[in-house]
């Protein structure tokens, strides 16, 4: 028995039966350890008289075998505190405070969470019964945790340290193909961003400001960290000012920038697509004109067959018959092959409505109820009509109007806007100064629909198969989780509008607006081309889970 555990000590005259649980288990004070038989045969249980590990048994005990004969101390087991957290240079240690009545409630975090300075690691209760939250002294990643800890636990005596989790620095961003590393010095003190997440930036655009400690120990002056390239601003560390940059996260990148997602793969199949769909449409219409022409000739000569026989029946009337009857039936006769009488105009109006070729119906060409949007592309101008909102569009911060690229899910991409092209007039009204441009869409264009973001989903039913579900969203967070290796849905919050929607744990993502997901893309792509869509959608605010809700902080966190 070490210092600090409890024996499990059986009573003389007794016979070992069975074990109850094995080395390394969680037991509750008054809970079974082990079975004996007392000298009537029955079984007896050897209780827990404290909380703890299981640390040491007594192996290889064969049934019926007499206790006292083998084990002179008649020391079964021992019960002992959970084994201490390794804590390493650097890391941050959460203690319970002081006192031996507080009992473990629930934890708040997990392993590998990220919690900021403040934020509430697990809760524990007083022997009173109010409730206290443990709280993180600094901000990073939880490396370690007492995951045995059980609601109930005493934590003064199954956690001698009263240690219950490590927070390590934040881990190290690591840019992925294509993408740029945002990196400053290893002595750096982080002061503040300029630039938020989902921000497009240009190529030496300032990203965040940091300052270096002089050799006096007073803060130097301050030096702007600029982007290495144009991209959207993807992930950032959740970094606190006044703090060394090493001393709160690993290497030295401190964001991600992300070239804007490239269409183009998309774009030679939506027009392929096109170009087949405007040819069978013209074939149609071709083979459609040759029927009613057809129709029309056979319609002309029933006509012409009809009119002869008329003019047949009335051939036996006799012009020397002086019969007023006869005269009267003849000439009614004579009207009828005609089947047509003139206007005034001198062209004839076919009565007969069978014969008559139906006219395609005429549209009034007028402007529709949206915002007129004029683009020019070098001497070509390009108009399009805006019915939704945001469009969707990436533009150079120093020149406004030129349309620099597209966000997934882009309303302008669908209305036929090209890269490149550059706004010149909104409802008419010419844009003389690229500053204007902003405020001038967004007056006229505050009063149009959300372009909702439609995501496919796929999933297998019972006897039918695979089955595809379009679900509609129209505010973020979405409220689920995708899988880090594949884009598949792990978790869905309850209240969130993915749960509102339907989404079920288990189903891939197929679709992201108009755009395919192959099942073989790489996750961390797939998110990206996510995050950019749902950018474009109003957030709500709200937090689903146990810590607050990023929607940029974490790859598969939507």
């Amino acid at each position: 028995v070490q210092g600090g555990e409890t024996p499990v000590v059986a009573p003389h005259g007794v016979s070992f039966a069975r074990w109850h649980l094995k080395k390394g288990d969680l037991v509750e004070k008054g809970k079974t350890v082990c079975f004996v038989r007392n000298a009537q045969g029955v079984e007896v249980p050897l209780l827990a008289r404290r909380d703890g590990m299981l640390r040491a048994m007594q192996h290889n005990l064969p049934r019926g075998l007499a206790v006292d004969a083998v084990v002179q101390d008649r020391i079964l087991a021992t019960i002992g505190p959970l084994p201490p957290l390794e804590v390493q240079l650097g890391d941050t240690p959460v203690r319970v405070p002081r006192g031996n009545d507080w009992v473990f409630d629930s934890w708040k975090v997990k392993v590998g969470s990220q919690v900021m300075k403040g934020e509430a690691v697990a809760l524990v209760r007083s022997s009173n019964g109010s409730q206290r939250a443990v709280l993180a002294g600094k901000g990073g990643r939880v490396s370690a945790m007492q995951e045995h800890l059980l609601k109930g636990f005493n934590i003064g005596e199954i956690v001698q340290d009263r240690n219950i989790a490590v927070i390590s620095k934040f881990a190290a961003l690591v840019a992925s193909h294509g993408q740029f590393a945002i990196e400053v010095a290893s002595d750096a003190i982080f002061k503040r961003w300029h630039v938020p997440l989902g921000a497009f930036v240009k190529n030496g655009s300032i990203i965040a400001e940091v300052s270096k400690m002089s050799r006096r120990g007073t803060m130097d002056h301050s030096m702007m960290i600029s982007s290495p390239g144009s991209g959207i601003l993807v992930e950032r560390q959740p970094l606190v000012s006044g703090e060394g940059i090493l001393a709160q996260q690993h290497g030295r990148t401190i964001a991600l920038v992300s070239p804007p997602y490239t269409q183009g793969t998309v774009h030679n199949r939506m027009l392929v697509g096109a170009c087949c769909g405007l040819a069978g449409t013209v074939g149609l219409l071709f083979l459609w004109s040759r029927r009613r022409k057809k129709a029309c000739n056979c319609d002309d000569k029933q006509k012409k067959k009809k009119m002869t026989l008329l003019r047949g029946s009335a051939s036996p009337v006799s012009d020397r018959s002086g019969d007023p009857k006869t005269q009267r039936l003849r000439s009614s006769l004579t009207c009828v092959p005609s089947a047509r009488s003139l206007t005034t105009g001198g062209r004839y109006t076919v009565k007969n409505p069978r014969a008559t070729v139906p006219k395609l119906a005429t549209f009034d060409h007028e402007k529709p109820e949206a915002v007129r949007l004029d683009f020019a592309q070098g001497s070509e101008l390009h108009t399009v009509y805006a019915q939704h909102k945001p469009l969707g569009i990436i533009h150079d911060c120093s020149e406004p109007v030129i349309v620099a690229g597209f966000f997934c899910n882009s309303y302008a991409s669908t209305l036929g806007v090209q890269q490149g092209w550059r706004l010149v007039r909104v409802r008419g009204q010419q844009i003389m100064v690229g500053s204007q441009c902003e405020d001038l869409l967004e007056s006229h264009l505050t009063e149009l629909p959300l372009w909702p973001l439609r995501l496919a989903f796929k999933h297998r039913q019972q006897g039918i198969g695979s089955a595809t579900v379009v679900c509609t969203f129209t505010e973020q967070p979405l409220g689920f989780l995708l899988t880090s290796r594949e884009p598949k849905v792990s978790k869905v919050f309850v209240g969130s509008p993915a749960y509102a929607a339907g989404v079920k744990e288990g189903w891939n993502l197929v679709g992201i607006g108009e755009q395919l997901v192959p099942s073989d893309r790489n996750a961390k792509e797939t998110a990206n081309m996510l995050r950019e869509a749902v950018a474009l959608l109003p957030s709500t605010g709200k937090n689903f889970g146990s810590t607050p809700w990023r929607p940029w902080g974490s790859p598969s966190r939507f």
